[in-house]
């Protein structure tokens, strides 16, 4: 068998010359792509066309970056370009460092930042700093960087930096900094496969030019697209010698086995850690109080996002006071767990005396405890055991996403118990005691997805008896509730329909799940038997309407022929799961309405190219309940949606703020059809057509002699607040496709949204308002200057500032649903967070974000684009 040789420099090799020449590090700053002048030309609201007047100017510096060290050891001096740059953007600047390779380390980062001068309100010049970004001199497998490099520069508050060395202090820590254009998946996808060609480690293939000419032509839309700046830079061996092979980062005290490298943890790092975070000073930690400066220091990490990774320097000041904070801030216990140093056992004994003691905490404060980010099963466990005390509605509330936190579960455990096995849906001892059996030999990287199966071949039987995992907990508290059980099967059945493209072993492990929770009911009490009887004629419904729903919409007919098609085919009796209803069920969105029968001339297909039908239940009290049934749509968005209205009304009720919100329920059924509950109003388009205005409306439903408006001052209240708690929400995710067909009006007042297919900023139209808020809407109040906008706009600041106080509850939820294939959050997972976040100003004062606010509900009333799309949908709607 032949043997495999592989090439390659050792670093601590090359420090002497090759071939008569010294050997340098060499880099060339090639060129600047997204940067425009024009602006940073308005600062302050004031135009000053001398701003960033002169030739861009690149600073660059290589440091070395160790997170425990408070001053950054610099390996040169700051330099700049010399060449004055092409149009503004080409530089070819050659630069040999002056550092042997040698030399460098792992830790060794390459900073530029980006520069011009202003003319500052004195008249004098002053330079600013506007862009910064990192780039590590060697990449993650410890090989010399190679190729061409986009590197991003991300903007810096020039108002703030007066130095390089400031820049250099703050930065080169801040992971957001980091020249990588990770926030852009696919740029950096084409960046890396481009630099492997050039390398050579790609083979040639047919129709190679074209094809790589294609792929700089999508770098360069990508980048354009991003409206951010890159730096291109390409590294190579030398300047003067062209060699191809790699220089690996080998110290010389390794080189006799180097396999030690990759195998042992940083030394420094390690003595850091046990001296700072000795379990032996664990009485000490008890008492320790923060002084003012480290108080200040720990209120602001607290308050950063769930998503936000700390620094070494904070995740050690959290540790050093977790008992303070536990009694200070109960809230933050995912703060604390993110500063645990998992790879290191002597920590984590220390964990379990944390969470015995650790106060009660509501549900929304332990989801994220369940997110990806934790898994480690001590954690994960812990969140169950507490979530024993949530109540039925709390669980419900937070159902889908406890349904999507099953990913992040380890597998091998919900497959250990096997479907009908019901000794595990006993409730288990609350006590965490037993969670010290734990292997003393516990390895951080055990908890990753991608190993779970070799870490639990050893221990999971140590784990498995020791508390409720997610699933077993989930299977016991819904299994016996009829509202939850039914949700909760629906939930299960979502994530392995056929038509999910999601991975092959998590479809398995909810298939899993949703057999044991089907047994699960068959073998439980009678109430469980009764849910699961139940839910199969809730099968046998849904199926009969999928197939009735694809007849219809194959007939190339108006929706007026269409509904007496549909009245036809109910009366032929094709279809008794919906016409012979026995034995009588409990319908999905109303779980206390008996379904008896279906009103078949109420029923009717609404004017779209899906055909959804609308239904008309009655019960055996005659009681009605419209319903609307949707194939061809996903309307698992919208699901997730009014579960977010859902969860903000709860928050703003429990300030004693009630908006007077209509989340409407919704039920997919499948990844193409669902159930829609029908709320009897009317689109604010159709109330302008009929009444000329909505004030006419409220005037013709709900007269008052008595108001100076003449409505009821009840009906007008509902209005305002509902209006306000519908700009600040879909505002804050991002609502997109509003017109006034899908805003809707009840005669009570009631105003509501519907139809959310495009969230966190996209939209199908061109220059979209962030908030949908027309003259017609304010009208109704009197106009801006009257005392009931007045209302509106304190009504809406409150409700913003009430929800910013929750936003990382909030953005914990959404995180569980990124990994879920739903459409606008699943798209670009990190830009879910990253939306939301941003709208919520977390880096604003409460004043700043009232007045942002403010601006751009301003600016919605002004936006002129709208009212055109308006126009030319209700063109469109003609056609129907």
């Amino acid at each position: 068998m032949s043997k495999i040789s592989v090439n390659f420099y050792k670093s601590c090799s090359i420090n002497q010359e090759i071939r008569g020449t010294v050997v340098k590090p060499f880099f060339k700053i090639m060129s600047l792509h997204g940067f425009d002048p024009d602006f940073y030309k308005i600062m302050n609201n004031c135009y000053n066309p001398l701003n960033a007047f002169s030739e861009p100017k690149i600073y660059y510096i290589v440091s070395k970056s160790q997170n425990f060290l408070k001053e950054i050891p610099c390996l040169n001096n700051w330099n700049v370009n010399n060449n004055i740059p092409i149009d503004g953007k080409i530089f070819n600047e050659e630069v040999e460092l002056n550092i042997p390779y040698c030399e460098l380390t792992e830790y060794c980062q390459i900073l530029f930042v980006l520069a011009s001068y202003f003319i500052i309100p004195n008249g004098a010049v002053e330079e600013k700093y506007l862009n910064a970004g990192y780039l590590t001199l060697f990449n993650s497998h410890d090989v010399f960087r190679r190729g061409i490099y986009e590197i991003e520069l991300h903007p810096l508050d020039h108002d703030n930096y007066t130095s390089l060395e400031e820049i250099l202090n703050k930065v080169i820590h801040m992971k957001e900094f980091n020249g990588k254009p990770t926030s852009i998946p696919e740029l950096n996808m084409l960046q890396k496969t481009m630099r492997k060609k050039l390398r050579g480690q790609l083979s040639c293939i047919p129709m190679e030019k074209i094809t790589l000419s294609k792929v700089e032509q999508r770098i360069n839309e990508l980048k354009n697209q991003s409206k951010k700046i890159f730096l291109s830079v390409e590294f190579r061996f030398s300047k003067d010698i062209q060699i191809s092979l790699p220089v690996v980062l080998i110290r010389p005290t390794l080189h006799a086995d180097i396999s030690r490298k990759f195998s042992s943890k940083n030394p420094v790092e390690k003595k850091h850690y046990l001296m700072t975070r000795n379990a032996r000073a664990i009485n000490t930690d008890r008492n320790r109080r923060p002084d003012n400066e480290d108080l200040a220091e720990i209120k602001k990490i607290l308050k950063q996002p769930p998503n936000t990774i700390m620094t070494e320097a904070e995740s050690d000041l959290i540790w050093k006071y977790r008992y303070h904070i536990s009694v200070m801030s109960p809230t933050a216990l995912s703060k604390v767990m993110r500063s645990v140093q998992w790879d290191y056992q002597s920590f984590t004994d220390q964990v379990n005396d944390i969470l015995l003691k650790w106060p009660d905490l509501n549900p929304e404060h332990l989801m994220e405890l369940l997110t990806s980010h934790f898994l480690n099963p001590v954690v994960r466990k812990f969140a169950v055991k507490r979530l024993n005390m949530a109540t039925d509605d709390d669980l419900f509330l937070y159902l889908f996403q406890l349904v999507q936190a099953l990913r992040y579960d380890i597998f091998e455990e919900i497959f250990n118990v096997e479907p009908g096995d019901e000794k595990h849906y006993v409730e288990h001892d609350n006590s965490l005691n037993d969670l010290k059996t734990l292997p003393n030999n516990l390895d951080h990287s055990m908890f990753s997805l991608n190993n779970q199966k070799s870490f639990l071949a050893s221990f999971s039987s140590n784990i498995i008896n020791l508390q409720e995992d997610l699933a077993t907990f989930l299977i016991r508290r819904c299994k016996s509730n009829r509202k939850l059980s039914t949700y909760f099967y629906w939930y299960l059945t979502l994530e392995f329909d056929e038509d999910n493209s999601g991975p092959n072993d998590v479809k398995s492990m909810f298939r899993h799940v949703h057999t044991r929770f089907k047994l699960a009911m068959d073998y439980g009490d009678i109430d469980a038997r009764e849910n699961s009887a139940n839910i199969n004629s809730q099968i046998n419904f849904v199926n009969d309407l999928t197939q009735l729903i694809k007849n219809i919409s194959t007939k190339n007919i108006r929706a007026q022929q269409k509904s007496e098609f549909l009245k036809s085919e109910l009366l032929s009796n094709k279809y008794p799961y919906i016409t012979n209803i026995d034995p009588k069920f409990y319908f999905p969105l109303k779980d206390d309405f008996l379904v008896d029968r279906i009103d078949i001339n109420s029923c009717s297909v609404l004017k779209s190219a899906l055909a959804p039908v609308k239904l008309a239940l009655l019960s055996d009290k005659n009681m009605k309940y419209d319903v609307m049934f949707k194939v061809g749509d996903d309307l698992r968005q919208d699901q997730v949606v009014l579960q977010m209205i859902n969860f903000m009304d709860e928050i703003l009720r429990r300030e004693n703020f009630d908006l007077k919100l209509t989340p409407y329920k919704v039920l997919a059924t499948s990844k193409n059809s669902g159930f829609i509950e029908f709320v009897k109003s009317k689109s604010i388009s159709e109330i302008l057509n009929d009444n000329t205005t909505i004030l006419n409306y409220f005037r013709k439903v709900a007269f008052s002699e008595k108001d100076p408006q003449q409505v009821d001052p009840i009906v007008m209240d509902n209005y305002i607040r509902s209006l306000a708690g519908y700009c600040v929400i879909t505002y804050l995710l991002g609502v997109g496709d509003r017109h006034l067909d899908n805003i809707m009006l009840t005669e009570t007042g009631l105003l509501f949204h519907i139809d959310f297919g495009f969230v966190l900023g996209n939209d199908p139209k061109p220059l979209p308002p962030e908030v949908r808020l027309t003259k017609d809407m304010i009208d109704v109040m009197g106009g801006a200057n009257d005392l009931l906008f007045n209302s509106f706009c304190d009504l809406a600041f409150n409700t913003f500032n009430y929800l910013r106080r929750h936003a990382n509850q909030c953005l914990s939820l959404l995180s569980l649903i990124t990994d879920a294939g739903i459409q606008d959050f699943s798209r670009e997972p990190d830009k879910a967070c990253e939306f939301v976040k941003e709208r919520f100003l977390l880096d604003f004062t409460e004043e700043q974000a009232i007045h942002r606010l403010a601006e751009r509900l301003t600016a919605s009333v002004k936006a002129i684009f709208p009212d055109m799309m308006e126009k030319l949908h209700k063109f469109a709607m003609r056609f129907k």
